[in-house]
């Protein structure tokens, strides 16, 4: 049931920007920090006006939900117990799906909302931004390079979060990591192993790359002020 589920969310997508002449380059799985995703490529709906890339964004969700709702009057009719817990994982995720800090739907929705082609390619400068102007307002020079002052002060607060975020994810699952290491070292198995191994790997990534954003932050240059 999942699986189709997670099938149907992409034709979503997919239905959504052809409908307006964009036809996807591929589709593909593959591992997004600690969980499998599937993804198709319509990077070229970034031509299009901003509803129309609004609306292929959420086609998956627009599909999910229908699928949900499926599932549910399944139950309704036949008392299936497991489509009643496929209908309520399908919710779960799409509450996840709307997540504005990792690359799901939610992060390219809000992307599309500011006109911001991928946000993460301007957290750092906007941090930088918004540091100067809220610590530094009179004699701040920092100008961002592609947006107004509004657009850029509402960016910056979105990524001052969004690294919030990332620290929070981070320190999970370095908890989660040692945790599964402790386990490890109690009862040895094959999986508890590899659970390990996981989850220190995406930790160790996550604080890495939050170490090479955190420096491009706080070491404001002189000529910034």
């Amino acid at each position: 049931m999942l699986l189709f589920s997670t099938i149907f969310h992409e034709i979503g997508h997919i239905s959504a920007s052809i409908k307006y002449g964009v036809v996807p380059k591929w589709a593909g799985v593959g591992i997004y920090f600690t969980s499998p995703i599937a993804f198709v490529d319509v990077d070229d709906t970034w031509k299009l006006p901003q509803k129309q890339r609004i609306v292929v964004d959420i086609g998956g969700i627009y599909f999910q939900l229908i699928i949900s709702c499926i599932y549910a009057l399944w139950y309704i009719i036949f008392k299936t117990p497991s489509a009643l817990n496929a209908a309520y994982l399908l919710v779960v995720s799409v509450i996840f799906n709307l997540n504005p800090f990792l690359k799901y739907d939610g992060y390219w929705i809000f992307s599309d909302l500011l006109g911001v082609y991928n946000l993460n390619q301007h957290i750092s400068e906007s941090i930088r931004f918004l540091f100067c102007k809220l610590f530094y307002r009179k004699k701040c020079k920092q100008k961002h390079n592609e947006f107004d002052d509004n657009k850029s002060l509402l960016i910056g607060i979105y990524s001052l979060v969004s690294v919030i975020f990332f620290i929070y994810f981070g320190l999970t699952l370095l908890k989660s990591s040692i945790i599964s290491t402790w386990k490890l070292f109690k009862c040895f198995s094959v999986y508890n192993l590899f659970v390990s191994m996981v989850l220190l790997y995406f930790s160790v990534v996550s604080i890495n790359s939050l170490f090479r954003m955190l420096k491009d932050i706080v070491f404001l240059q002189q000529n910034n002020v």
